[in-house]
């Protein structure tokens, strides 16, 4: 089993399966807080610089993304219409990030 910190542990994964898969990064930015966006984009070119680069999607209706697995740690802005597997983050079978990877790892 590998543990790692929650934020190391975050950036771990999304590297390891950004090369063999096509990982992109969903995240809805409030629409009342008009910096919210560019405060997104901010954190990831600080914490994934170009693994990173165009990989991110903001969007309100998660669901209109094609994919296999969806992160999420909510129910909100289509992720419970999602046609591929949510990964439940924070729930008692995903409660962190070395869940999410030990799954992916044997999902294959």
């Amino acid at each position: 089993m590998i543990i790692l910190s929650l934020l190391l542990a975050c950036i771990f994964v999304i590297i390891l399966f950004t090369y063999p898969y096509d990982v992109y990064i969903l995240s809805t930015s409030p629409w009342d807080n008009i910096t919210a966006a560019s405060d997104k984009i901010a954190w990831v070119k600080k914490y994934l610089g170009d693994v990173a680069k165009k990989r991110v999607i903001l969007t309100h209706h998660k669901n209109l993304a094609k994919g296999d697995y969806l992160i999420d740690d909510r129910l909100k802005h289509g992720v419970d219409k999602f046609e591929g597997e949510h990964i439940h983050f924070g729930t008692d079978k995903f409660q962190n990030w070395n869940d999410v990877l030990n799954y992916l790892l044997t999902a294959e």
